[in-house]
């Protein structure tokens, strides 16, 4: 874990995951942080989106989500309509800190950025991604407001199979990308466009996308995309 010299004290979850997102930390520690974060849980609700959101990064869904039913599990049991400053209120609280705090919410843009994918590529949305990444989840849903239009996205995830729905606004492209590993086919709107390792001709537009997944690139339109394991 990261330290400055002379740091007294254990090491803090705040700073491995700044550590991850600035690029501090490379693809080489990734393993070590991942379980040192699954095991340390220092951090504010406004902080404990960037240890998250770093987890998301290192691509461990799985560890992301435990971690967060685990951190707010408390908030999400109680009758209180509202996020809290910290994770206890009232006797369990610390400095005062009150029940209605809107920067307690990373959560919720980690859901639709990360676990649903939904991210722009380009200002206003010209151009967006779908990568989603469900960890341990069977089905996710998410639609976002933008100046293009309406996107919305659907993943549900069975044993061998992934479907994936997609509203593409008008003027907007998406690239959508689904996990290599394992994959054996892949369909938009019925028809077989990548098989065995290799794009078919004349199906769909291929495109680079991060590694370890297959790429698509979709124009405005209703798309649904299966992929055979």
């Amino acid at each position: 874990a990261y330290v400055s010299d002379g740091f007294e004290f254990a090491p803090d979850d705040r700073v491995q995951g700044m550590a991850i997102l600035s690029g501090a930390a490379d693809v080489s520690k990734h393993t070590a942080l991942i379980q040192w974060l699954e095991n340390v849980q220092q951090s504010s609700p406004y902080m404990e989106k960037y240890i998250l959101e770093s987890l998301f990064r290192m691509g461990d869904a799985n560890a992301a989500l435990t971690r967060m039913r685990s951190r707010y599990q408390a908030m999400v049991n109680s009758p209180l309509s509202t996020l809290w400053e910290g994770w206890g209120i009232g006797s369990d609280g610390y400095g005062g800190g009150s029940y209605n705090h809107g920067w307690s919410g990373g959560p919720l843009t980690l859901l639709m950025e990360y676990v649903c994918g939904i991210a722009p590529t380009e200002p206003g949305f010209s151009r967006f991604q779908i990568m989603p990444q469900l960890g341990d989840l069977e089905k996710a849903a998410a639609s976002v407001e933008t100046v293009k239009g309406t996107i919305r996205t659907s993943i549900l995830k069975l044993p061998f199979v992934t479907e994936i729905k997609i509203s593409v606004p008008a003027t907007t492209k998406a690239t959508v990308g689904v996990p290599a590993l394992g994959l054996k086919r892949v369909r938009l709107n019925d028809k077989l466009c990548w098989k065995n390792g290799h794009y078919l001709k004349n199906k769909a537009v291929p495109v680079n996308v991060t590694s370890g997944r297959i790429g698509f690139e979709l124009p405005a339109g209703e798309w649904t995309l299966e992929a055979k394991f």
